[in-house]
């Protein structure tokens, strides 16, 4: 990986701290719900819609 890219993922990596921080005060989505979507969000995959709604089915499932 090049300077450039490493400077770049950093940058993409502080936004989806700040992006999940408010996620998590807004509290329309419980810790495990959040956990799911941090990885989908880390494994670049939330071109994947399925995905998404598995992760906060997950977390659904948790608080029953």
């Amino acid at each position: 990986m090049t300077k450039e890219s490493n400077i770049q993922k950093s940058l993409i990596e502080r936004i989806y701290d700040d992006m999940f921080r408010i996620i998590e005060e807004a509290k329309k989505f419980n810790e495990v719900e959040v956990q799911n979507l941090r990885e989908i969000a880390y494994e670049n995959n939330f071109k994947k819609e399925k995905s998404i709604v598995e992760a906060i089915k997950s977390g659904e499932k948790e608080e029953k």
